[in-house]
């Protein structure tokens, strides 16, 4: 976080109902540093482990949490391990929810329907791009960070084409929080920042900014 503050960035959060409950104090002041907030299930369990009341009920319940602790809704939801099933679209579009991270079959957000409520797809991450890569791997940090180069290098030359892409990267705490994986971040923010025309935002102004220009 404080890395963050350093380049003057906002973040998504990705939290269960039960983290925010027990890091209320927290959650409550990187709220109020312009963070979002958005969110899994309750307790991390995996939806495809449900039926369709249970889901529904893990969803609610979190929804809750995030009500009683920060006095909103979360902004987007991820299923853990981004395993949703065939109901977890409707039952996010009942919630509320602007977002869903879900499908990786885009390199830029899109908008979905269910029920007469649309829902942004602001994709999670490409396997392999991503700093859990990193832990109890082969891969080291320096590895990952000539993936993030070469990926955000393509996705680049695309968006000077004509196409301008999305890049997603997400962190774990309890990964990136590790010092030398960290200096590689910040290298990659960096090296990011010294290019013109790149948006760094959270999802949420993605998911707004698609709904707003009709996507």
């Amino acid at each position: 976080m404080d890395m963050f503050a350093r380049h003057n960035l906002k973040v998504t959060f990705l939290m269960n109902g039960l983290k925010v409950e027990q890091f209320a104090d927290e959650c409550k002041k990187f709220k109020s540093q312009g963070h979002e907030f958005s969110s899994e299930s309750y307790e991390h369990e995996y939806s495809f482990m449900y039926t369709r009341e249970q889901e529904r009920e893990s969803i609610q319940k979190t929804v809750a949490a995030f009500e009683k602790v920060l006095g909103q809704k979360p902004t987007g939801y991820l299923s853990p391990g981004h395993a949703s099933t065939p109901n977890t679209l409707e039952l996010v579009a009942e919630a509320g929810f602007v977002w869903w991270a879900d499908p990786l079959n885009s390199d830029n957000p899109y908008t979905v329907e269910s029920n007469g409520r649309k829902v942004v797809v602001v994709p999670y991450n490409v396997p392999g791009c991503n700093d859990y890569s990193t832990y109890g791997a082969g891969r080291t940090p320096r590895d990952l960070f000539q993936i993030m180069k070469d990926q955000f290098d393509y996705l680049y030359w695309e968006g000077e084409q004509g196409a301008p892409k999305f890049f997603a990267f997400n962190l774990h705490p309890f990964v990136s929080g590790v010092p030398f994986r960290t200096k590689i971040i910040d290298e990659f923010i960096r090296y990011a920042k010294g290019f013109t025309k790149v948006w760094f935002a959270r999802r949420i102004e993605i998911a707004n900014w698609c709904l707003e220009k009709g996507y």
